[in-house]
Order: structure tokens, then sequence, then C-alpha cells
């Protein structure tokens, strides 16, 4: 489906404790946000910040972090660098050789039961 779908839908309710509806927002692509005319002041202010910290947290996720914030620079990446814990790289070595042998066992079981399916039929 695309986000035009989604245009007259309800996308969001915030329902209180008692099932009274406060707010929704309806669509996708340009959201608009109704509220219930009772909503206490102080409910309506953090309704109103929930949509600003939405907006922005969308837009801080499709643009670069440049625009906002001049001085910012990402982290360089993390390269491999030395064995994390030494002594131990093939402690795991033994263990994988015995499931490597079990596999091929199975393989060659499961050809088997296979080939007296075949015949039996």
């Amino acid at each position: 489906m695309r986000l035009e779908d989604y245009d007259g839908v309800e996308s969001i309710r915030l329902v209180g404790n008692d099932g009274t509806v406060w707010a929704k927002i309806i669509g996708m692509k340009e959201p608009v946000f109704q509220h219930a005319p009772n909503v206490p002041p102080r409910l309506k202010t953090l309704l109103v910040a929930f949509m600003l910290y939405r907006e922005l947290d969308e837009r801080l996720h499709v643009e670069p972090f440049a625009r906002f914030i001049p001085s910012f620079t990402p982290p360089e990446p993390l390269e491999p660098g030395h064995e994390p814990y030494p002594g131990y790289r093939d402690v795991h070595r033994s263990y994988l050789s015995y499931q490597e042998e079990f596999i091929g066992q199975y393989r060659k079981r499961k050809q088997g039961i296979r080939k007296r399916a075949a015949g039996a039929t």
C-alpha cells in the first residue's frame, strides 16, 4: 500500500485510562492532529509536544544531522582490531567439527530412508 492510501484513515489514537479518546492522528503522508474539546490544558501541551517530537524524529531520520547541527561529525566506522578474547580463537572448533560430521551422517541416513520409501511404493 502507498501512503496516499491512508489519507483520511485514523493512524494513531491516544486514549485515556477510562477509554476517553483524547486525540487522534488522521492520515500518514500529511497527518492531521485532532484533539477532544475537553482536553485538560496540561494534556494538550503534552499532545502538542508529542506531535512536534514525532515530526522532528522523522526529519532527523530522513535528513542529515549536519543540517541541524553544523559541528556534527559522524563517528569513525568500527574496524575489527585485535582478537577480543586472546587465547579463545578456536574454542568452538571441536563442536563445529562434530556438527559437520553429524550433518553428513544425517544426510546419508535421510537418503537411505528416501530410497527405501521410493522402493516400497
